[in-house]
């Protein structure tokens, strides 16, 4: 076992340092919280990478009056940065790949960590796998941190699987070095191991009276005409709630939230707007949003250009409850294919299948592929094959159950008709782990609805309970994609038909013609 070597020379607490000053008003500000100028070597901890031993969890704590003292007031944090001095202080591997690695951030009023803080929920990265570089390591948050000007800040950094393949001659390479500061309380609270699991979740740890300096990316303060964009969602479900935002984030503003269902007549938003001035509502027709933006000091005001919010097709729109309740389980979807049959021509595959045990990428409960990836054409009359592989983050799988639906008359729900496959996987040779079943689409000669995009979900349960379209599930994994559904393709010269009708026709009179025999419903 190695030995952790904490650093032990006093420092001064935090001083005001703004590494980067506004220089117009659109600009934000880089605030540096942390004063010290040594840092960690690379088998020293605290440290953001700490990867000298092959799974890490760091909390560090941020008091609210060393913020306030470097600067900051109430207001939105809009990336967490930490700058690296080095991949390789000292004798060990250059630091790598961290796999899993994980930011999350929140506010508390402890002011002291002798254990960890419960509750840190909003993610700034992750979970994926990272690799540091050597200055500003910037983690930009998709949603904003607001921060109320008098909680402390908690940083919960976690990286490592638990599998020591592949990182060094043990497992593991080195911390990456950052500038650390010493406090006069417990800052950070760690632990660290090697091949024992994620530790993301782990209660096990200890104090220490030192902290990695880190860089808040702030919104600034209003000065001039406060420029800015409306982003957001271009569609969004019936019914269901969205969010808009505005870019960039500044503090000391008042926002008026506009709505309009023409972009000219402009009324009070219904919706709430939060700390960050995002506005979250729903709709059910398309409509126009925009803001008026005053700035306080000085009183200057500003009008965003319109943004138009459309009210998304059905098949974006199917029941959302449908995933795991937690991605630490460790069954999931390893890959779904589509197969013509008798032919076995692969007409859709998508993810990767292995390894079929101690997966690190088996961390998912819901994949949404229907924006990424094509719609797959599937024809009338025309037979199928689906299959279903599973993966799973253990050394063994877990007995599960697959399904998988097709909404063929294309009506927003997926119904018992429409499933095409039900079935265990298996635990044993040859084909552990998958399932597969042939359908046949089959269409009412007098359908007009049938054809066209629509939505296909493939749920994976661990355990014995069928899965449910519109229910959470334990452990396991949703994926959602998009089908084309087409007629039987044109395979020939079309049938044109005979044109019926009178053969005179009086003056100012209808004229109608009509065709009972011309080849219908082919695609092509």
């Amino acid at each position: 076992m190695r030995t952790r070597t904490p650093f032990l020379t006093l420092r001064t607490l935090l001083a005001l340092i703004i590494s980067l000053s506004a220089t117009t008003a659109r600009a934000q500000v880089d605030y540096l919280i942390g004063t010290g100028t040594t840092a960690n070597t690379c088998s020293q901890f605290p440290s953001p990478y700490g990867q000298y031993y092959e799974a890490s969890r760091t909390q560090f704590l941020y008091l609210a009056s060393e913020l306030t003292a470097a600067g900051m007031g109430a207001g939105v944090i809009t990336a967490v940065k930490f700058d690296v001095t080095s991949l390789v202080n000292g004798t060990c591997l250059s630091s790598g790949m961290h796999r899993s690695y994980t930011i999350k951030m929140g506010g508390t009023t402890t002011s002291s960590l002798t254990g960890y803080v419960a509750g840190i929920s909003t993610v700034v990265y992750g979970p994926t796998n990272y690799q540091p570089v050597v200055g500003i390591n910037s983690f930009p948050l998709g949603t904003p941190f607001i921060w109320n000007g008098t909680d402390n800040i908690v940083l919960d950094i976690c990286q490592g699987t638990g599998s020591c393949a592949g990182q060094g001659p043990s497992g593991y390479t080195g911390n990456a070095s950052v500038n650390f500061t010493t406090t006069t309380y417990a800052s950070t609270y760690q632990y660290y191991t090697d091949c024992s699991g994620s530790l993301c979740g782990t209660t096990s740890g200890s104090s220490l009276n030192s902290r990695s300096n880190v860089i808040f990316e702030y919104g600034v303060p209003c000065n001039g005409v406060p420029t800015a964009t409306v982003s957001g969602p271009t569609d969004a479900c019936s019914g269901k709630p969205f969010t808009l935002s505005l870019s960039p984030f500044y503090s000391g503003i008042s926002v008026i939230w506009q709505q309009s269902t023409d972009n000219v007549t402009y009324v009070p938003a219904t919706g709430t707007v939060n700390g960050a001035n995002q506005l979250t509502q729903s709709i059910t027709v398309p409509t126009y949003f925009r803001a008026l933006i005053t700035c306080l000091n000085g009183g200057q005001t500003y009008t965003t250009a319109p943004f138009k919010v459309d009210v998304s097709k059905f098949y974006y729109c199917y029941c959302d409850q449908s995933k795991a309740t937690t991605t630490t389980g460790g069954t999931d979807i390893g890959n779904v294919s589509l197969i013509s049959y008798p032919t076995g021509d692969t007409i859709m595959t998508n993810g990767i299948a292995t390894p079929l045990y101690s997966n690190a990428n088996s961390t998912q409960n819901y994949t949404d592929f229907r924006r990424v990836m094509a719609p797959t054409p599937l024809y009338a009359d025309t037979q199928y094959r689906v299959l279903v592989s599973q993966i799973h983050k253990g050394g063994t799988f877990t007995v599960s159950r697959a399904a998988v639906y097709i909404d063929y008359n294309r009506n927003g729900t997926f119904e018992v008709p429409e499933r095409l496959l039900l079935e265990s996987t298996s635990v044993v040779p040859p084909f552990p782990g998958r399932v597969t079943d042939t359908f046949k689409l089959i269409v009412p000669t007098d359908s007009l609805r049938w054809h066209g995009l629509t939505g296909m979900r493939v749920i994976l349960v661990a355990g014995a309970t069928d899965p449910d379209t519109c229910l959470s599930y334990a452990d396991g994994e949703t994926e959602d994609y998009l089908i084309d559904l087409r007629y039987t393709p044109c395979d020939g010269i079309p049938n044109a038909g005979a044109i019926e009708g009178d053969t005179s026709l009086c003056i100012g009179y209808d004229y109608f013609l009509t065709d009972s025999t011309y080849q219908k419903y082919r695609h092509g």
